[in-house]
């Protein structure tokens, strides 16, 4: 072998390499910057959003339905939902207990259609990043968020937090059925041969952690069995069962 080819080669190798990664670092910046221009951009959006509702609740009757729906769908166009008229904010309550207490009212009020509609079960990051694109630029932490969800059980609000040994957690209906899930499973394997939890999350809108535990706890009841090999993880109908 050439030792000054070799020389060359790598050095040649080294220079593409450190290109690649300057050629990286301006792409990142140029997407940072291109971000807080569209923060900046979109502030300025709910702003006007916020003065238009108001508006139009001066105008009241005024305003026919279509033109109501029409903004309505303006604002969802933009990621703003306006389901939250007056979110819940600290600094209206003297105590944090009753700060989290309304803030669990309104977290159930915009979160249990959505739970819903997902078999009734939802998981707490999805929870915190729907319930945060609900509220605009009002945004609460993962703590807020997570205390406010802890007070749903009590004040019977049709949800409460089921944490898994997996650690999962996730805020549940009253009225979850782990049956409405067994059989929901059970139908995908008239066609399909197994279930990995991406495919699951997939099939039923739902995260792949949720996926997985219900995949997990489908198990339990027999309805599954489990493979784990190099090629991942997959649940495939339990044939013994039968």
């Amino acid at each position: 072998m050439d030792k000054k080819k070799y020389r060359l080669g790598i050095g040649g190798i080294e220079r593409k390499i450190h290109d690649q990664h300057e050629e990286t670092n301006r792409n990142i910046d140029g997407a940072f910057q291109d971000l807080e221009n569209l923060m900046s951009f979109l502030e300025e959006m709910v702003k006007l959003s916020n003065s238009i509702k108001e508006k139009l609740k001066e105008k009241g009757n005024e305003i026919s339905s279509d033109e109501t729906v029409l903004f309505k769908s303006y604002l969802l166009s933009l990621g703003v939902d306006d389901d939250i008229e007056d979110p819940v904010k600290r600094s209206k309550y003297r105590s944090d207990n009753k700060y989290y207490q309304n803030l669990g009212k309104q977290i159930a009020k915009i979160i249990m259609p959505l739970a819903k509609s997902k078999g009734g079960q939802i998981a707490l990051p999805e929870v915190y990043c729907s319930y945060n694109r609900a509220r605009g630029f009002s945004l609460i932490s993962p703590e807020d968020l997570y205390n406010g969800c802890m007070t749903l059980e009590k004040q019977n609000l049709g949800m409460k937090v089921v944490k898994y040994p997996s650690g999962l957690i996730t805020l549940q209906c009253d009225d979850f059925d782990q049956n409405y899930i067994n059989n929901q499973i059970i139908d995908l394997f008239d066609k399909l041969e197994y279930l990995t939890p991406q495919d699951f999350a997939i099939k039923v809108d739902i995260s792949v952690a949720l996926a997985r535990q219900r995949l997990i706890e489908s198990e339990k009841f027999g309805i599954v069995c489990r493979d784990e090999s190099t090629q991942g993880l997959r649940f495939y109908p339990n044939r013994f069962a039968d």
